[in-house]
């Protein structure tokens, strides 16, 4: 029995992965450790980013929405920023890191999310002085790049926020850029398998997780916020995708 190769007559892709840059930024956020993406748009803005995760890597994730109306076109969706963050702080004991992910709406209307944050770390700090909860501003408008510059600027802001200056870690920063958890298993192993001590930025190997009967295995990002701030001090950074974590390694470079 005989193989031919069989030449197809189209030249488009069915079905391209292509989608919005709040889609990139989301991915950024289920990466890192006791983070909760805070997606500030209408519901389907991450309703729809959900699915498409729980489709291709078969588990489920937990990102929040601001819930957006059509009233905030008019008065602003401030207060909603406000409300949801106050949520998800009461609700998570263990939230450390809730990135604020603009969509197209939001940015349409001009809501003022460094301002939001300045007022929330205050409300944060007379409310809650016992937690240190990070929120970081991600301008990600659906109107303009892709999944990819999402992703970008989503690993840009978070590093650019949390990279702190100390002694030299003797690391090597490895920005995975949107791969497989397939992908991050390896690059784990090469660097074992040259002794090189890496931090994975980001490490999304547990999303390979098994189906359990008792649910106890659920996929979270294995980043943690000390090895995002201790990115500064590592010996040098590899982006594997150019498009994908490239500036956050130039920063730390300059």
């Amino acid at each position: 029995m005989s193989c031919e190769l069989m030449l197809k007559e189209r030249t488009g892709i069915i079905n391209p992965m292509y989608t919005c840059q709040p889609a990139g930024a989301q991915f950024v956020g289920i990466g890192i450790k006791d983070c909760i993406p805070l997606v500030h748009g209408g519901q389907g803005c991450s309703m729809f980013v959900r699915l498409l995760f729980a489709q291709h890597f078969k588990e489920n994730f937990d990102i929040a929405s601001s819930s957006l109306h059509e009233s905030a076109a008019v008065f602003g969706g401030a207060i909603r920023v406000e409300e949801a963050v106050e949520a998800l702080i009461a609700r998570y004991p263990d939230l450390r890191i809730i990135p604020i992910i603009t969509t197209c709406s939001t940015e349409t209307i001009g809501d003022d999310i460094e301002g939001i944050i300045r007022k929330m770390n205050k409300i944060i700090k007379e409310k809650h002085p016992d937690r240190d909860v990070k929120l970081i501003a991600m301008h990600t408008p659906s109107y303009s790049g892709s999944q990819v510059t999402g992703y970008d600027t989503a690993i840009s802001a978070v590093v650019k926020a949390l990279a702190k200056k100390d002694e030299p870690s003797g690391k090597l920063n490895i920005f995975t850029g949107w791969v497989n958890p397939g992908d991050v298993s390896e690059i784990k192993h090469i660097l074992s398998e040259m002794e090189v001590d890496g931090n994975i930025l980001l490490d999304t190997e547990t999303f390979d997780a098994p189906i359990m009967p008792d649910k106890s295995a659920f996929a979270y990002g294995n980043t943690t916020i000390e090895e995002i701030a201790d990115s500064a001090n590592a010996i040098g950074s590899i982006a594997l995708s150019r498009y994908e974590g490239a500036n956050a390694a130039t920063y730390l470079k300059k």
